[in-house]
């Protein structure tokens, strides 16, 4: 909820470099925590990533995560979230 943009990437000839997920290596994972992750790949030696930790307060995606229905609900303080 609080990191929609993934952990990072892979640094390349340019910044953003698109090389996560290609064909023949691991496909994305759709499991919570893992699903944002750029990459399955198995590093190898002189492979770079960027680490770029962030939090955000998206209006849409809390309160999508507070609904009732939501399994995140139970793990968010609602009025401690409202407070930021």
């Amino acid at each position: 909820v609080f990191m929609p943009h993934g952990l990072g990437h892979f640094l390349g000839i340019d910044t953003h470099d698109v090389g996560g997920y290609l064909p023949g290596h691991p496909p994305r994972s759709p499991l919570p925590g893992l699903k944002s992750l750029r990459t399955a790949r198995v590093l190898q030696e002189n492979m770079v990533l960027t680490v770029e930790p962030g939090c955000y307060f998206i209006d849409h995606l809390l309160d999508e995560a507070m609904d009732p229905s939501n399994i995140l609900s139970q793990y968010l303080n609602a009025d401690l979230v409202q407070e930021y």
